[in-house]
């Protein structure tokens, strides 16, 4: 029987022309195929849920996420895992997994197939078993493509240089290829060197280069080369800029040298025959700082795909290690193929947010640097008059100044708090217009603008404390107790409606008729919010003083304590969780006139609740703690912990997730999973304020009607700056009641009503005692008198947009 060679499972023989299948294995330092029978390869299938963050797809490098569903081959001692899309593509006969007989094998393949199906409605996993022949390797099959004029066959070119030792240099032989320096080991300048580069990097054999061209050595020792590799396919093309760059080599005498790839220019005679455009391109280098050190050189390159950047627009990059071991991060050079290219790579990552293995966070530094490889300094860098893009990169709080990088290139610009505009916050990472100014030997940014900012702030508005009055008291209306019990109202409730001027009092008694509460949800998306004394308040104002917070939460009971551990946020103190939960729902909007933004919530010094007690399949509360530009963060649960990780692909209604900002999500867990991950999450801001207020119940539903009846004709600044209540005027409530017999004197009621005015206690009293003689019908249908009440500050600030 004559075979090729034999099966490394079971030791036989395998025949010609009979099916084999193989893993790419490593023996004796070098990469290696191994082949079995086919019927031992399948007995050696195993498919798993991944239960701790280890290993990498054997195919594109990829590590393992908590939960994702991988599948290994073994062949002899030789196992690989791999991701399932990337096991379906090593295919020639399509096997569904669940038909092969051995199934019982295969580790939990049926009951993973289930799970599978159930929990996200994907089909079973699809194998491929391929018939190999006597000088055939495991291979894909895909037809070659085409182009339309003629049957030749479009290939992709990879460019590959070589260079010198932490030194980037540009050869003039290559005539503006699309390069990148970098250094290689193809010590004899064969195909085979090149070829074993490619199989480490899990390059299949049916992928390999159909052609490859070297290019004369401009390397003084001669050890290292240029070459230009055709691809078939622009899938392994971008495969091979992915995985290759950046690859650390040694030549035959030691030195250590860095592989680099990128896209290469057109052919000439192609360019000739009018198959492709003309490229003339002059090579960018652009600086990166602030890249963490567990980031690799393809961590690098996919995050340019993440924003969006085409593979013709990758560069080659070259590391640099970091000044001390204490470094978290490091600084790396990328070469562009030409200034249009770096300049988008500049706008795109700027300000990228990154986070080092200690959890700290970090923004992406990005600039164009001169020919010479140093960043370009003022003493020969011209700015262009009139308004210029940038990004703030580092904002300084304490000494109000921060600096500006410019799109279009150059040094940092100098921004002080004084030339901003207008007063918002400033924020690292946002965009801003500016002008440069020449302050003689460096440039200053003037008249900044940020964009994208929702909170406009005026930059002089400073809130003082306010002066301390005892509020004015009023009784309760009569019929008010019965009102209470008959809807069910708790007493803090009860105590705030007491407040009101008892005209607002008689008014929501009278017409309330509990169509404003909202329909309740179903029950699993019913929002369990653990009510505690301390409220937390993020996205504050800087000007906002403690004094004037308490003053705000001071109408919905008793402050205790207030303080702000930072610029943007503070801790509110009530009396009871009572108090805690209506100033929670009252603040859900800001109230109109308040300066900036805001986000209250409850706040607690310890976690609600452990992964074990998390209900599952409910709608949770949470609050943002981390989100990368990768599409991956962390969700604290209720603010406070623990901490669930949160992907892009589980977002409901947005496509980002903004550090800081509540989220409604569900959580899942199964066997294989040691904790829960977060599913089903919304977060939108009117989505989530939406599903709370549908969750609060009656008691908000009468306060939001009584905050109805009544209209600010003052600002609240003016109450946090002086302490003085403003005026408060009720507005027309029009109740569903039948309309007055009498219009003739309806309307002489109202041009009465609106035309009086009481400027002292002992005229209200006068007034009022004139309008109870009004025949009750035309009372009903004529407006509330408009004129001025003495209401205490705790009533006016009961505003709403």
């Amino acid at each position: 029987m004559h075979f090729l060679r034999r099966g490394r499972s079971c030791g036989g023989g395998i025949d010609k022309g009979a099916v084999r299948c193989g893993v790419q294995g490593y023996a004796g330092g070098r990469s290696v195929l191994l082949w079995a029978h086919a019927p031992c390869f399948l007995g050696k299938i195993k498919a798993e849920y991944v239960t701790a963050r280890r290993g990498r797809c054997k195919s594109t490098g990829e590590a393992f996420e908590i939960g994702q569903l991988r599948i290994g081959f073994e062949v002899g001692n030789h196992k690989s895992w791999w991701q399932p899309v990337e096991a379906a593509r090593w295919t020639s006969q399509v096997v569904a997994l669940g038909v092969v007989r051995n199934l019982g094998r295969c580790a939990g393949a049926a009951v993973l197939h289930e799970r599978r199906q159930a929990a996200t409605g994907m089909q079973p996993l699809q194998f491929h078993v391929l018939k190999t022949f006597s000088s055939s390797k495991l291979r894909r099959q895909s037809a070659p493509q085409r182009s339309a004029e003629g049957n030749q066959e479009i290939k992709e070119e990879a460019w590959l240089e070589g260079g010198q030792e932490n030194k980037e240099e540009t050869h003039p032989s290559n005539q503006g290829k699309e390069q990148t320096w970098s250094a290689s080991d193809w010590e004899d300048k064969d195909e085979k060197s090149l070829r074993k580069m490619h199989e480490q990097i899990g390059i299949a054999e049916d992928d390999m280069p159909i052609s490859i061209k070297f290019l004369p050595s401009k390397d003084q020792t001669g050890e290292t080369c240029s070459c230009i590799a055709r691809y078939e396919k622009e899938e392994t093309l971008e495969q091979v800029i992915l995985r290759l760059n950046g690859q650390h080599l040694k030549t035959r005498s030691g030195k250590p040298k860095l592989v680099g790839v990128s896209k290469a220019r057109p052919a000439r005679w192609m360019v000739e025959a009018g198959l492709a455009a003309q490229q003339k391109r002059v090579p960018t280098k652009v600086s990166v700082a602030n890249v963490p050190l567990e980031y690799s050189t393809e961590d690098f390159l996919v995050l340019h795909k993440e924003v969006g950047l085409d593979v013709d627009e990758l560069p080659s990059v070259a590391q640099h290690p970091p000044k001390s071991e204490r470094d978290e991060t490091y600084q790396l050079t990328a070469k562009y193929p030409d200034l249009a290219h770096a300049r988008k790579a500049v706008e795109k990552l700027t300000g990228a947010l990154m986070w080092t293995s200690t959890g700290k966070e970090k923004r992406l530094s990005v600039w164009i640097v001169d020919p010479k490889g140093s960043e370009v300094t003022e003493s020969h860098h011209r700015f262009e008059e009139g308004d210029l893009e940038g990004i703030l990169e580092h904002w300084y709080e304490a000494q109000d100044y921060g600096f500006i990088r410019a799109k279009q290139g150059g040094p940092k610009l100098v921004a002080f708090r004084s030339q901003f505009v207008d007063s918002y916050t400033p924020i690292p990472g946002v965009d801003v217009v500016f002008e440069a100014f020449d302050a003689g030997k460096k440039y200053e940014a003037r008249n900044i603008r940020m964009l994208n900012v929702d909170q406009k702030v005026q930059a002089t508005v400073m809130l003082p404390a306010p002066t301390a009055e005892i509020p004015v008291q009023y009784e309760a209306a009569p019929g008010l107790d019965y009102f209470c019990k008959m809807w069910d109202l708790g007493p803090t409730t009860a105590a705030w409606l007491t407040r009101l001027h008892p005209e607002v009092q008689q008014a929501v008694i009278e017409n309330y008729d509990d169509s404003s509460v909202p329909e309740l949800l179903d029950p699993d998306e019913q929002i369990t919010l653990h009510p505690s004394c301390f409220v937390a308040v993020d996205g504050l104002h800087r000007n906002i003083s403690p004094e004037a917070l308490s003053t705000l939460f001071g109408r919905f009971g008793q402050v205790q304590s207030c303080s702000r551990p930072n610029s943007v946020s503070a801790i509110v103190e009530m009396s009871s969780a009572e108090e805690a939960s209506v100033a929670v729902q009252d603040l859900i909007y800001p109230p109109l006139g308040w300066p900036g933004g805001m986000l209250v919530h409850f706040h607690h010094k310890t976690p609600v609740m452990q992964l074990e007690d998390m209900p599952l399949g409910q709608r949770l509360f949470g609050i943002v703690k981390t989100w990368s530009v990768m599409g991956a963060g962390y969700i604290a649960l209720h603010g406070t912990g623990p901490d669930l990780p949160v992907t892009k692909d589980c977002l409901e209604d947005v496509t980002a997730l903004s550090t800081g900002a509540p989220v409604l999500f569900k959580a899942w867990q199964t066997p294989e999973l040691p904790s829960p991950v977060v599913t089903h999450c919304m977060g939108r801001l009117h989505t989530v304020r939406a599903h709370l207020i549908a969750c609060f119940g009656r008691d908000f539903a009468v306060r939001s009607y009584a905050r109805q009846m009544q209209e600010h004709q003052g600002p609240l600044l003016k109450l946090l700056q002086s302490g003085e209540a403003p005026a408060v005027q009720l507005k027309r409530i029009k109740a569903q009641r039948p309309k007055a017999k009498s219009k003739a004197k309806a309307k002489a009621s109202v041009k009465s009503l609106e035309g009086e005015t009481v400027e002292a206690k002992g005229k209200e009293q006068e007034a009022v005692k004139a309008t109870s003689n009004v025949e009750p019908a035309v009372q009903r249908e004529a407006p509330i008198p408009t004129r001025p009440l003495a209401v205490p500050g705790r009533v006016a600030l009961d505003l709403d947009d």
